[in-house]
């Protein structure tokens, strides 16, 4: 299925609108995990109403790896969620609730916001893309000298 018939399931399925944040969501997480059928999104978010939220959580299952290499899921979703300027948290528990070998994907809607010497957006609003970030890495080696 592609991420349009998705899109469509949900919206049909779960009877609500997809906004143009959770479309990007959605498309972070099928790119992530070769398809959102390797996902539970889907069902997790039944009965929800994301379209008026900036902050979208997902429950990864036990079997779902973060990995840089081989299977580099953390690495894609790193990349994807600085190429479209959303921040992304990963977290042992929700709402202050904690489930065993459970991680919690948090997306917050920072989209087209960066943040600069002369931006409007304030730090909190905004996110780097991944070559501001790599700028200030490479800046922090410098500075000290490794």
């Amino acid at each position: 299925m592609t991420l349009e018939h998705n899109i469509q399931w949900i919206e049909k399925n779960h009877s609500v609108k997809v906004s143009k944040f959770m479309k990007t969501v959605l498309y972070i997480l099928d790119v992530t995990y070769y398809g959102l059928h390797h996902t539970d999104c889907m069902n997790q978010w039944k009965g929800k109403d994301y379209c008026q939220t900036d902050s979208i959580t997902y429950e990864l299952n036990s079997c779902q790896e973060l990995a840089t290499y081989d299977y580099s899921h953390l690495t894609t979703l790193v990349l994807l969620c600085h190429e479209k300027g959303i921040r992304l948290a990963i977290n042992v528990e929700q709402n202050g609730k904690r489930r065993n070998r459970a991680l919690y994907l948090t997306f917050n809607n920072r989209m087209g916001k960066r943040p600069g010497k002369y931006s409007k957006w304030k730090y909190s609003q905004s996110h780097p893309t991944i070559y501001d970030a790599i700028r200030r890495l490479k800046e922090h080696e410098k500075t000290n000298n490794i």
